[in-house]
């Protein structure tokens, strides 16, 4: 086997890096960032996108506790399952990468204002990245870490505030309401 151009190769940042260039921009990694109520609605809209999953089986599971939870007579747990799975469906194009629009919470441009949150310039970041030809892992790694609860957790939540009404799974700026 020939040795591969390593030009050709995706590059790794250093998991520990906090400043890092992307398509003439400097981005800084900040782990430990202070985030505002703004882009905590973000944040947990992506990680529901990310905890829900994104492909067939995901699918069939969250189907399955939905039909499980019908026949054990919970309906309103089936109810809030089912809601959350067609709004999610309905908008799956927007969520491929939910991992990646995490990270654009906590790895910010050096002007970048980080009081709100703009989902036009979370899309522009990642675009920085790729063409940047960044390693994933090196995102989806940073993304999964920053997200503090974990699947198990949400189901609980789940099933202690099942008659609270959820959070609409849509790309919409969670800030703007559906009445406006």
């Amino acid at each position: 086997m020939a040795d591969i151009n390593p030009e050709l190769l995706p590059i790794q940042l250093d998991p520990a890096v906090t400043t890092f260039e992307a398509n003439g921009h400097t981005y800084h990694v900040e782990r430990q960032a202070r985030m505002t109520i703004a882009r905590d609605r973000w944040l947990e809209k992506f990680g529901l996108y990310a905890l829900l999953g994104r492909d067939g089986m995901s699918f069939l599971k969250e189907v399955r506790r939905a039909y499980d939870a019908l026949n054990a007579g919970k309906a309103l747990d089936s109810g809030v399952i089912m809601d959350n799975l067609m709004r999610a469906s309905a908008d799956l194009s927007a969520k491929e990468a939910p991992l990646y629009y995490v990270c654009t919470l906590f790895i910010n441009r050096t002007d970048e204002d980080r009081r709100g949150y703009d989902l036009e310039l979370g899309k522009q970041k990642i675009l920085d990245w790729e063409a940047a030809g960044i390693d994933r892992n090196f995102f989806l790694s940073l993304g999964l870490n920053f997200l503090s609860i974990t699947g198990a957790q949400l189901s609980s939540l789940m099933q202690t505030y099942s008659g609270i009404r959820t959070p609409e799974l849509t790309m919409q700026d969670p800030s703007v309401s559906e009445s406006e």
